[in-house]
This record gives structure tokens, C-alpha cells and sequence, in this order.
């Protein structure tokens, strides 16, 4: 069953054009990632509040992304323009 991941983080003041930059490099190796179905990312009006919406075929294979991120250094560089720790949460369709 796909699993929804919600990653909640806050940019850091101008770093709107860096996460932009980042994201134009790191997101064409997550579409090509086992498991990836899709990704949209949303900034909340009038704060720097980000939330990155990705659905996976599991959360096994989101969690095998995480770690080749993390391993690959990626995760660094991305928390250089986040304040704090980004929160992320793991959801399943209820299928109503």
C-alpha cells in the first residue's frame, strides 16, 4: 500500500532561491528512486514554513532514500537552510 511522507520544515530568513537551487539538483535522482511516485513541495503564505508532500510505493523504500541521502551528505547540505530539525511523518489512505 503507498504511504504519503510529510517533511515540515522552516526556511531559514532568504533562503527561499538556495532550497530552489537544491531542489533543481537533488529531485531529478528522486524521481528515479525504487519505490518514488511523486513529490510536491508548498510554502505557507506569509511565513517560511515548508512542507514536502511525497508518496511511496512503502515506507521501506522512502526510508532506503532517507539514509542514501543522509550517507550521501545530501541531508547536510539541505539542513543548511532549514532552522532546527525537519519533523516527518508517515501517512496511509483510510480508503473512505
Amino acid at each position: 500500500m503507498p504511504v504519503t511522507v510529510m517533511l515540515k520544515a522552516t526556511l531559514k530568513s532568504e533562503q527561499e532561491n538556495k532550497l530552489k537551487e537544491l531542489m533543481s539538483k537533488f529531485l531529478v535522482q528522486t524521481r528515479t528512486y525504487q519505490g518514488f511516485r511523486d513529490i510536491t513541495i508548498y510554502k505557507e503564505d506569509n511565513s517560511n514554513n515548508i512542507v514536502f508532500y511525497s508518496i511511496w510505493d512503502k515506507k521501506e523504500d522512502f526510508q532506503n532514500y532517507l539514509n542514501f541521502r543522509i550517507q550521501n551528505g545530501d541531508m547536510s547540505v539541505l539542513a543548511q537552510v532549514f532552522e532546527g530539525e525537519p519533523q516527518i511523518s508517515f501517512y496511509n489512505d483510510l480508503k473512505l
